[in-house]
C-alpha cells in the first residue's frame, strides 16, 4: 500500500487562531468536493470512512495565530490516488474567503517498515454518554479502540476477509498533560496527541500503513485528526 500525499501551498485570507484551524480546513475541502459529482456524492454519505485525512497548517502561528497574507503549507493523504487527485482540481478552482491555494504537488512514496506513529493532530476518542477521552482515563481502552477503528477501515477500503491475530501496539504514550480544544461546530472537542510503537508484524504493518493514509479514530475528514507522521525502520 503506497502513501499517497496532495502537499498543498496556500495564502490565508483571515487570522485564524489553531483552536479553529482545522474546522476551517476541513470546511475548505468539503466546500470543494461539491465541484465534482463523484466527490460531492461521496461527501453527501453519512457515518461511512471517506479515506482521507488532512494536516493543520504549517508553520504554527505565533501565539497560536495563523496570520492573514501568511503562507502556510499542509497535506491531504488518501487511500485513493485518484480521490486524491481530484480533490487536487478542485481546491484549486474553488475561491475561497479563507484560503487561496498556491502551489499542490502531489507524492507517492511504497510502503515502508514503520516503527513509530506520532500524531500531528489530536485524536479523538468519544466515549459513552458522549465523553471525551482524558490522560488519565484508561489507556488500554484508547489502545484497543485505536486497533479497532484501524482494523475496520482496512477491512472497508482493502480486504473485508482478513483477520489480525497480533496486538498492533507495542507501547503508546499520550504527550499532552491537558486535553487539547479543537472547535467544530460551535462547541469543543477534546482530543490528545499519541506516541504510538508499533509491531513488526505483517498485520500491524498494514493498520500503520491505514492510520498513515487515513489517520486514528474519529472525525478524520472533517476535522483532520488523528493525522500521523511516521518514523521508519528501513
Amino acid at each position: 500500500m503506497n502513501t499517497n500525499e496532495l502537499i498543498i501551498t496556500s495564502l490565508l485570507k483571515k487570522d485564524c487562531h489553531f483552536s479553529e484551524s482545522q474546522e476551517k480546513i476541513g470546511g475548505f475541502i468539503s466546500e470543494a468536493m461539491l465541484k465534482d459529482p463523484e466527490l460531492k456524492a461521496l461527501h453527501a454519505k453519512e457515518r461511512i470512512y471517506k479515506g482521507y485525512v488532512f494536516s493543520n497548517f504549517y508553520p504554527l502561528g505565533e501565539q497560536g495565530v495563523y496570520k492573514s497574507g501568511q503562507i502556510y503549507v499542509w497535506r491531504i493523504r488518501a487511500i485513493s490516488l485518484s480521490l486524491l487527485k481530484k480533490i487536487k482540481v478542485c481546491i484549486t478552482k474553488l475561491n475561497s474567503p479563507f484560503i487561496k491555494v498556491i502551489a499542490t504537488e502531489i507524492k507517492t512514496s511504497p510502503q515502508k517498515h514503520i516503527s513509530e506513529l506520532y500524531t500531528i493532530n489530536p485524536t479523538i476518542l468519544t466515549l459513552k454518554n458522549n465523553q471525551p477521552f482524558l490522560p488519565n482515563s484508561n489507556i488500554s481502552l484508547l489502545i484497543n479502540t485505536i486497533q479497532g477503528n484501524l482494523e475496520k477501515k482496512y477491512k472497508y477500503f482493502i480486504d473485508q476477509n482478513v483477520e489480525f491475530g497480533f496486538p498492533f501496539i507495542r507501547y503508546i504514550k499520550i504527550l499532552n498533560k491537558k486535553p487539547i480544544k479543537i472547535r467544530y461546530k460551535n462547541m469543543s472537542m477534546l482530543g490528545n496527541k499519541v506516541k504510538i510503537q508499533v509491531s513488526e508484524d505483517e498485520g500491524s504493518q498494514k493498520l500503520a500503513q491505514i492510520a498513515v493514509n487515513c489517520g486514528i479514530n474519529e472525525k478524520n475528514s472533517i476535522l483532520g485528526c488523528g493525522f500521523v507522521f511516521a518514523n521508519f525502520t528501513y
